[in-house]
């Protein structure tokens, strides 16, 4: 049975450990047969939700 998984790197470094670690992870659960989708959230355009900030 086939998952869809979702990996979520943070890590500042595009080419650093995480990266290298994320790329190894993503080759063996495509070779077990899984759907991966990767977000490289340093390429990201990312807000923060200010509005509980203003909420008293």
């Amino acid at each position: 049975m086939s998952k869809r998984i979702v990996i979520l790197n943070g890590s500042p470094r595009m080419k650093g450990n995480t990266a290298g670690l994320v790329a190894v992870f993503k080759q063996g659960a495509e070779e077990a047969g899984h759907t991966v989708a990767i977000f490289t959230l340093q390429r990201m355009d990312i807000h923060p939700c200010l509005k509980s900030i203003f909420i008293r």
